[in-house]
């Protein structure tokens, strides 16, 4: 295996860093659906903002950095992936709508609830598989633009 594929020493790999970023947003969510019950909706969407921005950093470094490889290696998985992420980003834009009128906490409960599914199936077929497929440069840019930063690793298209 050439060494750019090894497991770094880094602490963090790449279904680490997925699964705290997906745990991080969907704390964000519950924050939301707080905020909602109490009738605090000036505060609500200031937290579904910052989800909303998160969880679409989130898409596009898969998209960028891991489903290209995936979708050579595994199309049928990486097809529905995708599926799965144009779905999630048409119903933010629903409840995004939603939030500047009054949407129902239980609305925003629902979707965490597509997250998690989301986020189950992604750690079944590509987290693992990235971990020892994608290259580590790969893997660290997909990391990075999680955070919001920008890598000297150019995405693939």
């Amino acid at each position: 295996m050439p060494e750019d594929h090894l497991p770094s020493a880094n602490p963090l790999s790449l279904g680490a860093a997925f699964r705290e970023d997906d745990r991080r947003l969907e704390d964000l969510l519950r924050h939301v659906i707080d905020q909602l019950e109490a009738g605090h909706n000036d505060q609500a969407r200031v937290l579904w903002r910052e989800c909303e921005e998160g969880l679409i950093r989130h898409l596009q470094a898969e998209e960028a950095f891991l489903l290209p490889d995936l979708l050579t290696a595994k199309p049928r998985e990486a097809r529905a992936l995708l599926e799965e992420h144009r779905h999630l980003r048409q119903r933010l834009a629903e409840l995004t709508t939603g939030l500047h009128r009054a949407v129902r906490p239980d609305r925003v409960q629902a979707f965490v609830a597509e997250l998690r599914a989301h986020a189950s199936h992604e750690e079944k077929t590509l987290y693992l598989w990235a971990e020892t497929a994608v290259e580590r440069s790969q893997q660290e840019a997909a990391i990075a633009r999680l955070g919001g930063q920008s890598t000297g690793a150019s995405a693939r298209s």
